[in-house]
């Protein structure tokens, strides 16, 4: 016979965080569960090593792992069947909240597990006890764990005859792959952080600092001529009316202009508009920042490729601002019309960089 004792709440958020990413039909086998084993290791920050009660889960396309500390190690694995898992965490949750020092002991007793409450607890205790058989162990993939292994963003893929296949942007997920992730980070309260090496590689997950994942894409892009460079969904900007004038701009209108109000409508009446349209009627350069459009010049026209996302991922900005860029460029005559879900063309040679950037740049001044 082997035992631990754990504080029942790092219990139930160790079960609660691997049964979104368990198989929750038990007809699906050994993945219908979580596997449970003991190891020493790091915790947190603190320094030196300690007993650690581990627990993974899969359900054929996502796999989850986390642990929390646990006093004593397990001489075996245990399987805790998918129902099972839910019996403890239904059973226990309440002394959890009314006993914030609450603890367990499991322990595996001839073949059987055995969930309890610790006899050594300070709390009252009505001798709640849980016992399970396990389930199958031998039948739980064993290649789940490779899968959390931290990549080198150098590990090359091969296809079938050899050929290394390169790296592109585009990777693949069914939204029910990672709704199990989004789960997770919310229970914890903690930021959903993903690391992608290459479109055949697992997307690993991480969460908090003890909670690791790992998904698998449904469909690669690699094999398609062009595919997966860039989105190409078409984005519809609507034609907005000018903004509206500030209150205090009223005391800046022209000698002659009167200010007619019908309902929530505002009109302008002036014996000269010129001065009063203009601001009116064209929205101020928003983008002062010479060197940024220089730099947005050089990757489109070193690219030559008009595109916003290209703009985002090497300049490191926002939607926004990329937009504002292109528009200036456009006006410069650098770029084209917009060409529906196309990136616009790029209207100036690599040769004619130079003289783009001077020009940029004697604007400013």
């Amino acid at each position: 016979m082997s035992a631990i004792r754990i504080e029942t709440k790092n219990l139930l958020e160790l079960l609660g965080s691997l049964v979104y990413t368990a198989a929750q039909d038990p007809e699906d086998g050994a993945v219908a569960g979580v596997l449970l084993h003991t190891d020493r290791g790091e915790r947190g920050l603190e320094p030196g090593r300690t007993d650690l009660l581990v627990g993974t889960s899969c359900n054929g396309f996502a796999v989850g792992q986390t642990y929390v500390h646990a006093d004593g190690q397990l001489h075996e694995p245990m399987l805790w069947r998918i129902d099972d898992v839910r019996t403890v965490i239904d059973a226990f949750k309440r002394k959890a909240k009314e006993h914030k020092e609450h603890a367990v002991e499991i322990r595996i007793d001839e073949g059987v597990f055995v969930v309890r409450e610790s006899e050594d607890a300070l709390f009252e205790a009505d001798g709640l006890r849980l016992e399970f058989s396990p389930g199958r162990i031998e039948e739980y993939p064993r290649t789940v764990w490779s899968l959390l292994v931290r990549r080198p963003d150098f590990l090359e893929h091969r296809d079938s005859s050899g050929r290394v296949v390169p790296a592109v942007p585009r990777t693949d997920f069914g939204s029910a792959a990672l709704e199990p992730f989004v789960r997770v980070a919310k229970a914890r309260k903690s930021a959903l952080e993903t690391y992608r090496y290459h479109q055949r590689s697992p997307l690993l997950v991480q969460i908090g600092t003890s909670y690791i994942g790992a998904v698998t894409s449904y469909r690669w892009d690699d094999d398609i001529d062009g595919a997966g460079q860039e989105p190409d969904a078409a984005v519809y900007v609507p034609d907005l009316p000018p903004p509206p004038r500030k209150p205090e701009a009223d005391a800046d209108l022209p000698p002659g202009s009167s200010i007619l109000r019908d309902g929530a409508g505002v009109v302008l009446s002036t014996a000269d508009t010129s001065a009063v349209d203009e601001p009116l009627s064209e929205f101020p350069d928003l983008e002062r920042d010479p060197d940024l459009l220089c730099q947005a010049a050089e990757v489109l026209i070193t690219g030559q490729l008009g595109s916003v996302t290209l703009l985002q991922r090497k300049l490191r900005i926002g939607a926004t601002k990329a937009n504002r860029l292109i528009d200036q460029l456009v006006q410069r005559g650098v770029l084209g019309p917009a060409r529906g879900s196309k990136a616009r063309e790029v209207l100036v040679p690599v040769d004619g960089l130079a003289e783009v950037l001077e020009e940029i740049r004697g604007g400013a001044q």
